[in-house]
């Protein structure tokens, strides 16, 4: 059975970064590491940064961090930073 993805909606961005670290963090902590992004509306360099960041502590305990179903806007933030290869599973 595969484990629930963490649902993160609304905003990656610099004014809202803090408060998904927190759900990020405590996600991985649990050893979540599946990430339902469908629901990101908006996503800048510090949501970018977050996942990044989030990806390396996922590696650092041996989980692989999977995003699945990004948004539109999520996408075309990877993008434009080079970083498509986080979407591939």
């Amino acid at each position: 059975m595969t484990a629930p993805a963490l649902v993160l909606t609304g905003e990656l961005t610099i004014g809202e970064a803090a408060a998904q670290h927190e759900k990020l963090r405590d996600a991985l902590a649990a050893g979540q590491c599946r990430l339902d992004l469908a629901g990101i509306e908006a996503c800048d360099s510090a949501g970018v940064q977050l996942l990044l960041a989030a990806r390396r502590s996922a590696q650092a305990q041996g989980l692989l961090l999977t995003i699945d179903a990004p948004s539109a806007a999520l996408q075309e933030s990877l993008h434009r930073y080079g970083l498509d290869h986080l979407l591939a599973h």
